[in-house]
């Protein structure tokens, strides 16, 4: 999704692009105080070498913390202890969203937040702020790691919630040490030969290759010997994996290819692994407690800086709680010189649709059945190698003309083909609507100025509304002054 289009059609610089607006403002601060005990009872949570999440002040949104190896532990002092090494994932659904860390003054001696590094410095600059990157969008958090030091505030100004916040991440879990799925431990092992372990998600095995080895059984904590492959499930570079050893008889082995070297690891799937299908454990020789796979439900949406952009994805997708912030329509006809547009709230798998936001990328979320809107919509799902003229019909890109988005005929013989990636959207007419290029319309108002344009006195800075008509006091609306369109809120 991260994909634009790059042919040139006709002069027209293609990509998934928008239409400019006032910058998003959040609207929704989720806190985790504990100079103030906010929320309340924050200041006695204690995670202490495990995994746990900590609700906020805003409801249902929350932080996890891997103390695996390290503590975050609150007190009346209003701080909490914040272990060299733990980790902090902080939620975040756009890359307008801003996390800030506070710590507290003793001992205070840095983090790292994201792909940002800081020390205690001299003098100490207590409260750091970082700015959702488009990739910490995508796994749905931003990563804040102690180098050993006392907590004071954690906050993130979020966008909005896109769905429940329980329902964000699917968690797939082969647990021997707490026994899920339930009769695990019981489990008879397996030996000198291959087999599958279900988990506690239906349709989620663990794949064992132990024809030179072993995997258990052993209760709680499985001989895994030297050798002995396991093969998570992967299909998103979003995918999450931590295994976890236990120390008696422990040997490094390798995640992905990559060596691990502790009892606790965490490996994020790279697209080498989504193009095969899994991740490889090869077990060094140890006991192994767990092999948890953390599956997001969330996709995301990249809005370039005109304000729209075509979408499409391979599973369900729902806008419902993103009104206002991500707009989704589908197109629902083309007529002379522009395309009429309808709101959707929800669409079923590979349908193609038109997003308006501002610029940013936004996290989209993934749900099991959407609304079948093929009976009316114009837009089809990427990927696909569109035509001029494919037999039916006439096709169209989402570009930019006279510096506002709108749909661009493929033309034959300057751009015969035009390869429309996946996760984006192409327009397909039955008939020519007559204009090579296509303004988005939505409740009747263009987002094009050519018409406007003919009439607009240049460089007179007096409004005129888009009938050409001047307008001596503009109120709400969309307006063009000295060639450009603003809109007044």
């Amino acid at each position: 999704m991260k994909q634009t289009i790059t042919k040139l059609l006709g002069g027209v610089f293609l990509a998934a692009l928008c239409l400019v607006s006032d910058p998003a403002s959040a609207t929704i601060t989720a806190t985790w105080d504990w100079t103030t005990n906010n929320p309340t009872g924050i200041q006695s949570i204690e995670i202490n070498n495990t995994t746990g999440y900590v609700e906020s002040s805003v409801s249902g949104v929350s932080m996890f913390v891997d103390a695996r190896g390290g503590k975050l532990k609150g007190n009346n002092n209003g701080n909490a202890q914040f272990n060299t090494g733990t980790k902090l994932r902080v939620p975040v659904v756009s890359t307008n969203d801003v996390v800030t860390f506070v710590a507290n003054n003793y001992n205070y001696k840095g983090v790292t937040i994201g792909s940002d590094d800081f020390d205690a410095g001299d003098p100490v600059v207590l409260t750091r702020t970082h700015t959702a990157t488009a990739d910490e969008v995508a796994q749905g958090y931003v990563l804040i790691t102690s180098k050993g030091d006392y907590l004071s505030k954690v906050s993130v100004e979020l966008a909005y919630i896109p769905m429940p916040w329980a329902e964000r991440t699917t968690v797939i879990k082969w647990d021997w040490e707490n026994n899920i799925p339930t009769g695990i431990q019981s489990f008879t092992g397996i030996e000198g030969n291959t087999g599958s372990i279900d988990s506690n998600v239906a349709g989620y095995s663990l794949s064992v290759d132990a024809t030179s080895g072993k995997l258990g059984p052993n209760g709680g904590n499985p001989q895994c010997s030297s050798g002995t492959k396991l093969r998570v499930p992967v299909t998103s570079t979003t995918d999450v994996i931590s295994i976890k050893f236990h120390s008696s008889g422990f040997g490094a082995g390798t995640i992905g290819g990559n060596a691990y070297s502790t009892t606790s690891t965490q490996y994020t799937a790279t697209s080498t692994d989504v193009s095969n299908g899994y991740v490889e454990i090869v077990s060094g020789g140890s006991y192994i407690y767990s092999v948890i796979l953390e599956k997001s439900n969330l996709t995301t949406a990249t809005i370039g800086s005109y304000g729209w952009a075509t979408f499409s994805n391979s599973a369900a997708t729902d806008f419902t709680n993103l009104a206002g912030v991500v707009d989704a329509y589908t197109v629902t006809g083309a007529s002379g010189t522009a395309i009429t547009t309808s709101a959707v709230t929800s669409a079923a798998a590979n349908t193609g649709l038109l997003l308006k936001a501002n610029a940013g990328t936004y996290a989209i979320p993934l749900v099991s059945s959407g609304i079948d809107l093929s009976g009316s919509n114009l837009l089809k799902a990427g990927p696909a190698t569109v035509n001029y003229n494919d037999g039916a019909g006439y096709n169209y890109v989402l570009g930019v003309n006279a510096g506002v988005a709108a749909f661009q005929k493929i033309v034959s013989g300057t751009n015969g083909t035009v390869t429309v990636p996946a996760g984006k959207a192409y327009l397909a007419l039955t008939t020519s609507p007559g204009a090579p290029v296509l303004d988005i319309t939505i409740d009747g108002i263009s987002t094009g100025i050519d018409t406007a344009r003919e009439v607009q006195q240049t460089g007179d800075g007096i409004f005129y509304n888009l009938a050409g008509q001047r307008v001596a006091q503009p109120t709400k609306g969309l307006y063009i002054v000295n060639g450009k369109k603003i809109i007044i809120k």
